[in-house]
């Protein structure tokens, strides 16, 4: 069953990383985007493309990649350089046994190839959704994925990003309940930021929106307190959705 999603996963790096691309050609290159850590389209495609490079070599290798050898994108035609970098992460995910134990994200021990294949979904799609905001667009949900990919991506930071950032953050002043409104799915995040499934009746606040726009709101690129037509917020302190959009959950 594994190897199946993990398959799943592939075909879905690729579909995202096929969008990116054909988006690369209907924004110039100085595009503004709404991102400090990559401020324009330029930018964004070396990022995305070094990272599939990047993960490519680890998925190969089984162990760390230095990202400053990585080759930078081709000022002349930066979507064939990309279309590169992606068909590489492809070929190295379904070349590699999913199982092949490798080196993940935080060094943790047990990771295998497959965190790569997942890692790249969210990856991909969450600069997908940068790039389609290029030059004064806004942040908006990726068709490419479904509400259940979607849950999976906010289960993904939690399980992998929370647990390094987590020593570092202040506390919550209140629990807090993500429910998806398309999924019979919820987060309920205590004020320790432990994370949990369990229904939560007496939570300080709620957030319900779809899977999608509450992955857009832990990917920090949504505030639901902006915008009421997505997001549903109730519970006696409605502060604590700040508090948790303003904690770097990803280090």
């Amino acid at each position: 069953m594994l190897g199946d999603v993990d398959d799943i996963r592939i075909s879905m790096v690729a579909r995202a990383g096929a969008a990116f691309a054909a988006e690369i050609d209907r924004h110039p290159p100085d595009a503004a985007i709404p991102w400090p850590l990559w401020p324009d389209v330029a930018t964004l495609v070396d990022h995305l493309g070094r990272n599939h490079l990047w993960a490519a070599g680890i998925v190969r290798s089984g162990g760390p990649v230095d990202r400053k050898t990585l080759p930078r994108v081709s000022a002349d035609d930066p979507r064939a350089w990309y279309e590169g970098c992606r068909a590489e992460l492809i070929a190295a995910l379904d070349e590699t046994p999913f199982e092949r134990p490798c080196w993940v994200v935080g060094g943790r021990d047990g990771g295998t190839a497959a965190f790569w294949a997942r890692r790249m979904v969210y990856e991909t799609t969450k600069h997908l959704i940068d790039l389609r905001a290029a030059g004064g667009g806004e942040w908006a949900v990726a068709p490419e994925l479904a509400p259940v990919d979607y849950a999976d991506g906010i289960d993904e930071l939690f399980a992998e990003f929370l647990p390094r950032s987590r020593p570092t953050l202040e506390p919550l002043p209140g629990t807090l309940v993500l429910a998806a409104s398309d999924l019979d799915r919820s987060w309920v995040i205590s004020p320790d930021w432990a994370v949990s499934g369990e229904p939560q009746a007496d939570a300080a606040a709620r957030v319900r929106a779809t899977a999608g726009e509450l992955a857009l709101f832990v990917w920090e690129r949504a505030a639901p307190w902006e915008a009421p037509a997505r997001f549903a917020i109730d519970g006696p302190d409605p502060g604590v959705v700040r508090a948790f959009g303003a904690a770097p959950v990803h280090p």
